[in-house]
């Protein structure tokens, strides 16, 4: 049994000129530059909301697990200290008699250790960024996100942060 196959030969295609082109395909595509300049665009402002200091953190649940860190003794109004909860390290401040907050004190930069600073901040000495103590955002520096905040309160005489 002998195949036959038969072959089709399209027409050759001709030449457009790009005017042709043009008028063919106006509206239909979307240019490569187009699309090139709306990706450019788009990674320009990718990295620029990921260049500016970031705000402060919403206040956080007191959920997890309870660790009392310091007396509320050790640290007066508008002091600063570090403490461990747990394996976190973390950075304290007491704006007022009633209200102590706390950061991780693991830099956003580099994840150098923030310590206690003045004037109410908390600094990195790895590359000078100082964040502000009343909520974590940056004040200056590399960094550009604020310390992560951790849920705080005063019992009795301990101050507690949940992990």
């Amino acid at each position: 049994m002998e195949n036959k196959i038969s072959q089709v030969e399209a027409p050759a295609a001709e030449a457009a000129s790009p005017v042709e082109h043009d008028a063919v395909h106006q509206g239909c595509c979307t240019s490569r530059r187009a699309v090139l300049g709306g990706a450019v665009l788009g990674a320009a402002a990718l990295g620029l909301a990921a260049c500016g200091a970031s705000g402060p953190n919403e206040i956080p649940e007191a959920t997890g697990k309870p660790e009392p860190v310091l007396k509320t003794s050790d640290l007066a109004v508008g002091g600063q200290a570090s403490v461990t909860a747990g394996k976190t390290k973390l950075v304290l401040f007491r704006p007022s008699e009633k209200e102590v907050l706390a950061f991780s004190a693991v830099c956003t930069h580099a994840g150098c250790e923030v310590s206690p600073g003045s004037e109410n901040r908390f600094h990195c000495p790895c590359h000078e960024s100082w964040f502000k103590a009343e909520d974590g955002s940056v004040i200056s520096g590399p960094a550009n996100a604020a310390l992560p905040r951790f849920a705080c309160e005063i019992k009795g005489e301990d101050i507690v942060v949940y992990i």
